[in-house]
């Protein structure tokens, strides 16, 4: 791995411990209107796909993935979505662990993309989207 990468892959990993340290430090009730807090296991189920979906993207395409924003949502979901010129893209980690994240994408050419996933697969769908808008 070059210092280059090194240094994208240290983005990322700061964005995620930037966002850790605010979204698992929020308290029930953190929006005033009845949000309850949110859990290790919910945290853990989106970081650790974020960071498979990193290294998985840098094998593929020897491409370092754009740092991501990673935010609470009103409903304590998690959000996880990367911004560009040319394209916004979201995955949404609910609260309950017995639901499977979903994602949604547009780009400035009006081509839409959503559905659902599975953490124990990575989606090539997804790989790809992020690819070709990087």
């Amino acid at each position: 791995m070059t210092t280059q990468e090194k240094i994208e892959f240290k983005e990322l990993n700061n964005e995620i411990a930037k966002a850790m340290k605010h979204i698992l430090g929020l308290k029930d009730n953190w929006n005033d209107n009845g949000c309850p807090s949110f859990n290790q296991e919910q945290w853990t189920r989106a970081i650790d796909y974020l960071k498979k979906l990193s290294k998985i993207f840098f094998s593929e395409y020897k491409l370092i993935i754009q740092t991501p924003n990673i935010r609470p949502v009103a409903d304590s979901s998690i959000d996880i979505t990367w911004s560009s010129q040319s394209m916004d893209f979201t995955i949404n980690f609910p609260n309950d662990l017995n639901e499977l994240p979903c994602f949604y994408g547009k780009d400035t050419d009006g081509n839409e993309i959503e559905g659902i996933i599975s953490t124990d697969n990575l989606n090539s769908v997804i790989l790809l989207w992020l690819m070709i808008h990087q």
